[in-house]
């Protein structure tokens, strides 16, 4: 467990989310990353029945947790960039729906979010983990598609190196020997003014987007993680202050964190 301040202070902790999706659409970026949904689409259309191939021994995973504003979601993309591997966020929800048939309408409704209170879904029913067929009632409940997104997120950790952004996949990928979990935060004005600055929107209006949109993701994982705190350090390698370190350094930061944990060296 690291907290990492240019000083060396143990003092950040905050919420999550963004509001901008990964960038592939430039050169071989997006082609890469066309070729990996369709070959991670092929593989999810067998079933899984390579369920137990083992992981690769220079394959890792990298998953980004992130305050809304605190420039999580660029940082992620930067590092996928300079790793040479794909980044995931939007993209997850358009394998789940091609691989499982429902319509990408009912993903996007809940990502990372609940449809109605964490309260009201605590008591209606605890997550199970396994996903339902299709003419089980229950294949289109928020629960089912969560955990069709769940097995995409780990036949990806199976099959190549890759950036995950949300989603959960901190806890998803929480047994997995090959993770490095990350969480970015900044302190509440600088994530206005970004988020003032990116949506062009005003004070009061970028205040009340990062609280809102924190306090669902918030539930969100405190729902699906079975009432973990998604803002505790504890559940991550890595927690960054990107006000503190900066955006790039952060990248940097966590290609360093990559080498000593797996023992990769990179170019």
């Amino acid at each position: 467990m690291v907290l990492v301040t240019p000083d060396g202070i143990v003092d950040i902790i905050a919420e999550s989310v963004c509001y901008r999706s990964c960038n592939f659409a430039r050169g071989a970026f997006q082609d890469r990353v066309l070729i990996s949904y369709e070959a991670i689409l092929d593989r999810l259309a067998e079933d899984f029945q390579d369920g137990e191939e083992e992981y690769l021994m220079d394959n890792y995973v990298i998953t980004i947790a992130r305050g809304f504003g605190s420039g999580g979601k660029a940082i992620g993309t930067q590092l996928a960039e300079e790793l040479g591997i794909n980044c995931y966020a939007q993209q997850l929800i358009d394998m789940a729906s091609e691989y499982s048939g429902i319509n990408k309408q009912l993903f996007a409704e809940v990502d990372e979010k609940l449809r109605g209170s964490y309260a009201m879904k605590h008591l209606i029913k605890i997550p199970y983990t396994y996903v339902v067929e299709p003419r089980d009632k229950e294949f289109t409940s928020d629960i089912n598609l969560f955990n069709i997104q769940s097995e995409i997120i780990r036949e990806l950790a199976k099959t190549e190196s890759c950036v995950v952004i949300g989603k959960c996949a901190d806890y998803i990928l929480r047994e997995e020997p090959n993770v490095i979990s990350i969480y970015v935060e900044a302190p509440e004005k600088d994530c206005i003014a970004t988020v003032m600055d990116r949506m062009q929107v005003t004070e009061s209006r970028a205040k009340e987007l990062v609280h809102k949109t924190d306090k669902y993701r918030s539930d969100y994982y405190k729902y699906y993680t079975r009432g973990r705190d998604w803002k505790n350090p504890l559940n991550y390698d890595l927690t960054l202050n990107s006000s503190k370190v900066g955006w790039d350094n952060c990248v940097k930061l966590i290609k360093e964190y990559l080498q000593m944990k797996t023992g990769i060296q990179l170019s």
